[in-house]
């Protein structure tokens, strides 16, 4: 059954559209973020190169790129930067099999966005944790920090990074135990409904999108 369900989740791109089961790749990752805070421009720059570079497989380059970004975004401070550049760094770790470091800075990231409440980078830290915990196998972990991204999504009333992590949980729960199909996906034609208004006042209500594969969460 779980082979089963893992192709249909690859077929209903639940995570793979756009770049959408990497923390902060290409327009899904932007379209999440609902942030009242950004890098500089120049950082901001930076971190785009970085996206390019890394979507390119060319990560050697993006820690070359890097390295000194993060180095001035201290400097500066720009935290908002920080963050997102020690996010890259850390998936872009995980990507080189160096699960350490990956940790390191995911874990340095996660101190930063806390410290500065900076909640839609919150949520893609916790992404990026659960996927390299996934990646190990330690699945846990995974859920955990999925779940806690889940929870900051709800929060900030970010159906996107809803959709996104739930379905990074849904992929996890299936790689370790088979998790009931009829618990995990709904048809590729459910909507989610997300609550009316958020504490900036934007238009959430009604609000709906169609997602492919998407986590039934439990009442």
């Amino acid at each position: 059954m779980i082979g089963s369900l893992r192709r249909a989740l690859i077929a209903n791109g639940a995570i793979l559209l756009a770049g959408c089961g990497d923390s902060g790749a290409g327009l899904l990752g932007r379209l999440t973020r609902q942030q009242t805070r950004a890098p500089t421009v120049a950082a901001s720059a930076v971190l785009a190169r970085a996206e390019t570079l890394y979507l390119a497989t060319r990560f050697d380059s993006v820690v070359a790129l890097l390295n000194p970004a993060l180095a001035a975004s201290r400097q500066r401070p720009d935290p908002v930067a920080e963050t997102r550049i020690l996010t890259r760094l850390g998936l872009t770790a995980d990507k080189q099999g160096e699960s350490p470091a990956a940790h390191r800075y995911l874990d340095e990231a996660l101190r930063v966005a806390s410290k500065h409440r900076l909640s839609g980078d919150l949520l893609e830290v916790h992404n990026a944790l659960g996927l390299v915990s996934r990646n190990e196998e330690r699945y846990a972990e995974a859920r955990s920090h999925f779940e806690e991204a889940i929870r900051i999504a709800q929060e900030i009333r970010d159906p996107l990074g809803f959709a996104k992590t739930s379905g990074n949980l849904g992929l996890a729960l299936a790689d370790c135990s088979g998790y009931a199909t009829r618990n995990v996906w709904r048809s590729a034609s459910s909507f989610m409904r997300v609550p009316a208004a958020n504490s900036s006042g934007v238009c959430l209500q009604p609000c709906s999108i169609t997602t492919r594969g998407r986590l039934s969460l439990p009442p």
